[in-house]
């Protein structure tokens, strides 16, 4: 550790197990399935997360469940998952950035995995194949509740007295109320045209923004 400048758990993910060969520690390895696993063992005090150790999984790891067990219950800590509707919302990126990347390719989908850690519980496939998970929003979410965790923090809040040129009222992706703050996610139709609403739909995503920019000023609502 000392020769490679490791001070933290991060540090080992360009490490390579010929590196710990190398360096006489083959002995130690053989105790162990994996240098992940070595690590943990060793340094037991600190908090192994395998998506910032290691740049990529050991073979055969995602074939023990209790490996695959520990992921899905770091990945619910991580994206504050407390109930089963939550799971819905993840992305099979978000998953990737995660370390799963192998995972999801043993087990084919988010549905797969869960139903390999949870079986006692019914998943509905159809609901983890939904287009539009808004799962950026949702991270979004969660690091404004971390901002202000002693406010109310509503995901999609209608606003009832700010109202479009439509006569609809205007939603909120996050909003603080006690602090008249809102926070939008500035999604890939903001700046694209999208193929379900065909060429031109950049500009009406952008009308309407400034449309919503515009009424949250007025309202003395800060908008991020």
């Amino acid at each position: 550790a000392e020769k490679h400048g490791i001070k933290q758990p991060s540090d080992w993910k360009q490490i390579k197990t010929s590196d710990v060969r190398k360096a006489g520690g083959s002995p130690i390895l053989l105790q162990h399935t994996s240098l992940f696993s070595c690590l943990e063992t060793l340094y037991p005090e600190l908090e192994w997360d395998l998506s910032t150790a290691r740049s990529q999984v050991p073979q055969n790891h995602w074939n023990n469940l209790d490996n695959v067990k520990k992921f899905v219950h770091q990945l619910q800590e991580t994206h504050s998952i407390t109930q089963d509707e939550d799971w819905y919302r993840i992305s099979s990126k978000q998953i990737q950035q995660a370390g799963g990347g192998a995972l999801m390719k043993k087990f084919s989908s988010l549905h797969e995995i869960l139903t390999a850690v949870y079986p006692h519980k019914k998943w509905n496939k159809k609901n983890f194949q939904q287009r539009f998970k808004r799962s950026a929003q949702r991270w979004m979410f969660i690091q404004v509740q971390k901002l202000f965790p002693e406010r109310e923090v509503v995901e999609e809040y209608l606003h009832e007295d700010l109202s479009r040129s439509s006569g609809r009222a205007i939603e909120l992706d996050v909003f603080v109320p006690s602090e008249n703050i809102a926070f939008e996610y500035q999604g890939q139709h903001h700046f694209l045209d999208s193929p379900s609403l065909g060429c031109g739909s950049i500009e009406l995503h952008q009308e309407r923004d400034r449309e919503k920019a515009e009424l949250c000023s007025t309202a003395g609502i800060k908008l991020i």
